[in-house]
């Protein structure tokens, strides 16, 4: 991947501006904003290509900088990271030509902790072997005898040179360079995910992000730094394990006694350990440290206060980014744009970090309704946010998803899109068939970016001849005859089955004014009661008493799981790609040896699709064009090309680059991943992901250009259902009683 040297000017939330010869508490003192001026810049440097299998970089006391990638050895740049050249390395040879390599950490004298694994590992009870590497090339073996470690642990060298690492359980030791032992210092809590040395402390982040820091003068276990806990389990915890060669997290030395840059996905924060604040450095909604598609590997620190960064990218490839201060670039680009959505989207994350790439002048400021922060139902944030509009402070961008899309269209909050929709599909080819049935009156008041499709597999002889909820009322029934005992949909409560059944369904329940039809959704809770006391019939107290009730039954690809360990018989839910989407379904069935169906979900409703990250614009906003302009970013080839997990690209061209990513062609037909499940009797249930034969891509085609039916219901449509939809499952009320009571709960809350 051929990389251009570009410069973003990045907001400079904070006053913490390192300038050469300037402390942090000059800075501060003296107002390094200098007028509403500075800010940090972004800077691409080259990278070598090749790497891809690297711990991160180190600098060296002579002002070189080293990185080691595991294929293909040593590198070393004498320029500031700007070139890059091999440097051979004897102590590698010796190791490679028995064993492989795993991981490498860097000192700033040149010295390696090296991790590796014999070629041939043998039975599951090898363990990872470990050596240093003096900076005149001579090896020590390290030993964890007698405390045998069966995981890599991370190893990381203090600024003066010491060795630490942190092994399974959490604990942390200290290695003797010279006799290649082991000494315990600390056992922590928990396991560790991420360890660094900061001057005279080990900070460490454990797996259920929290912190542990150990002061080195003292040798002891430092008091928990509640600031810091409190940052880490607010900013980082969605990321725990996300990638591998990846972390949540980097920490490096501070410029003051105590102190740590800490970068997450949030962008670069300063902090004094023990301190009260969390000071932001760079956004990193307005950085690379913000996009969706890209890890954190490691990060340093250079002269004159900039910071280099290396990260992993979604392909493999890595990415080398300067960050410089600025102080003459105005600290906050000249027009804000607001884009609000009710939850978090990483689609949107990433169009915003390319967004801001392309407009440095623009400050997109996200904005989240229900950001967990304010605690508010999803009732209270629209009232909010309705709130906002009615009073001119509304966003420029709505991303519309649980979002009632006709009642902000028939009240004129929302732009006609039509003509901009015209002007994308005259450079992109886009699923008309998907966009055009989100028209309203024929005309485009949101364009979906991503969708979802509900789907029904399993066996052919049950699957093939569910046409409608009656037919699948009946073909539960039919199998509980044959199947006493079990799950047959795989749910346990009723409120999970309403939520399930609605994916095939809802379209059906509504009018256009936004209000139910009360003889569909009649129909729905009769055939809903009738399912469920089928259900019920196989379910021991045993197993209610051990479930735990979440919303993963509603995805197709993990009820594959359940469905290959024989804990239920019909997939039903949403199938939200073909990465470990509609791969695993197909898959499944290579795996059972079965003739399997996997097709539309066709209940009250057919040929449904979910639409997600729709993108609307604000009527009265004052920035019309660059808000379209987000938009066009949102459905381009480039960004939808990533896939993130959270639905199928809505352009085509993108969509079949990710389908030809996942065929088999000629003798290339590997395995393109794993899935696995502890099963119900203590069996792992593994399902290996194969690549598509060349029928099963045109099947997925043809399924999603027959969809046509949008799936907009409002959340709290959803939500009332599941909330007084149980009385009329378990009896204790009427279908009739329960279905007048959904629609007066709805028509109070159409008239608010």
């Amino acid at each position: 991947m051929k990389k251009q040297s570009v410069v973003l000017m990045i907001f400079m939330v904070c006053f913490l501006a390192i300038l050469t010869g300037c402390s942090q508490k000059e800075e501060q003192e003296t107002g390094s904003t200098n007028n509403g001026k500075g800010r940090y810049l972004e800077e691409s440097l080259k990278f070598p290509e090749e790497i891809t299998e690297s711990n991160g970089i180190a600098k060296q006391e002579n002002g070189s900088y080293l990185c080691f990638d595991i294929a293909n050895g040593l590198y070393e740049s004498i320029d500031k990271g700007k070139t890059w050249i091999q440097k051979k390395a004897a102590w590698r040879e010796a190791i490679t030509s028995d064993f492989e390599i795993a991981g490498v950490a860097i000192s700033t004298a040149g010295e390696f902790a090296v991790t590796y694994y014999p070629k041939s590992k043998g039975d599951d009870s090898n363990l990872p072997l470990y050596k240093y590497i003096a900076a005149d090339g001579s090896m020590v073996d390290l030993s964890m005898e007698p405390e045998k470690e069966y995981y890599m642990p991370e190893f990381t060298f203090s600024d003066d040179g010491r060795l630490f690492c942190c092994g399974s359980g959490g604990k942390i030791y200290e290695v003797d360079k010279k006799t290649g032992s082991f000494t315990k210092i600390l056992q922590g809590d928990n396991a560790i995910d991420y360890m660094r040395v900061a001057g005279n402390s080990i900070v460490a982040v454990y797996r259920d992000r929290k912190s542990l820091i150990y002061d080195l003068k003292l040798n002891q276990k430092a008091e928990a730094d509640m600031v810091l806990d409190r940052f880490l389990q607010d900013t980082t915890k969605v990321e725990a394990g996300y990638r591998s060669y990846a972390n949540a997290v980097l920490i490096i030395p501070g410029i003051e006694e105590n102190s740590i840059y800490l970068a997450c996905k949030g962008g670069l924060f300063y902090h004094i350990l023990g301190g009260s604040v969390m000071e932001q450095v760079i956004d990193g909604n307005l950085s690379t440290f913000g996009n969706p598609s890209d890890f954190l590997l490691s990060m340093m620190a250079e002269e004159g206060g900039t910071f280099l960064v290396l990260y992993n990218k979604e392909d493999a490839s890595k990415e080398l980014i300067r960050y410089a201060y600025d102080e003459t670039v105005p600290a906050v680009p000249d027009t804000e744009l607001k884009l609000y959505s009710l939850e978090d989207n990483q689609t949107v994350r990433q169009a915003i970090s390319q967004y801001q790439k392309d407009n440095p002048d623009v400050y997109l400021s996200y904005t989240l309704g229900m950001d967990g922060a304010v605690n508010l139902s999803k009732e209270e944030a629209l009232k909010t946010l309705n709130t906002e509009i009615l009073a001119g402070n509304g966003p420029d961008i709505l991303i519309m998803d649980d979002i009632f899309l006709n009642t902000y269209a028939d009240k004129g909050v929302l732009l006609d899109l039509s003509s901009l929709l015209k002007e994308i599909e005259a450079d992109s080819e886009l699923f008309n068939n998907i966009t055009e049935a989100c028209r309203i009156k024929d005309k485009v008041y949101a364009i979906p970016a991503k969708f979802m499709v509900p789907v029904i597999a399993g066996e052919s002889r049950y699957v093939d001849g569910i046409t409608g909820l009656p037919e699948l009322a009946a073909t539960v029934k039919e199998i509980r005859a044959q199947k006493t005992a079990g799950n047959i949909l795989g749910i346990y409560t009723e409120k999970e089955l309403l939520k399930l059944l609605a994916i095939g369904c809802a379209p059906s329940w509504l009018k256009e004014d936004g209000t139910l039809d009360q003889g569909s959704l009649k129909e729905f809770l009769s055939y809903a009661k009738q399912i469920y006391e089928t259900e019920k019939q196989g379910i021991t107290p045993t197993m209610e008493k051990d479930h735990q009730e979440n919303d993963y039954y509603l995805e197709a690809s993990t009820n594959a799981l359940h469905l290959l360990a024989g804990e239920l018989v019909v997939d039903c839910g949403y199938m939200k790609g073909i990465d470990m989407g509609y791969s695993a379904l197909t898959s499944l069935f290579h795996t059972m040896d079965k003739k399997g169906t996997i097709k539309s979900l066709k209940l009250q409703s057919h040929n449904v699709f979910l639409p997600r990250t729709i993108a609307a614009v604000n009527s009265k906003t004052a920035n019309p064009d660059k808000a379209k302009e987000f938009i066009k970013v949102l459905l381009s080839e480039q960004l939808q090309t990533i896939d993130l997990g959270d639905g199928f690209p809505v352009n085509k061209t993108s969509f079949e680059k990710q389908l030809t990513d996942y065929m088999a062609t000629g003798e290339d037909t590997d395995h393109k991943g794993t899935l696995g499940m502890d099963g119900w009797n203590g069996d792992t249930i593994i399902l290996e992901i194969e690549k598509l034969s060349g029928q099963e891509a045109d099947n997925l085609r043809s399924l999603i250009n027959n969809l046509s039916t949008p799936d907009i219901a409002d959340s709290i449509i959803i939500d009332s259902i599941t909330e007084l939809g149980p009385a009329a499952l378990n009896g204790e009320k009427s279908i009739e009683e329960v279905a007048t009571e959904i629609i007066n709960k709805l028509e109070v809350r159409l008239k608010e």
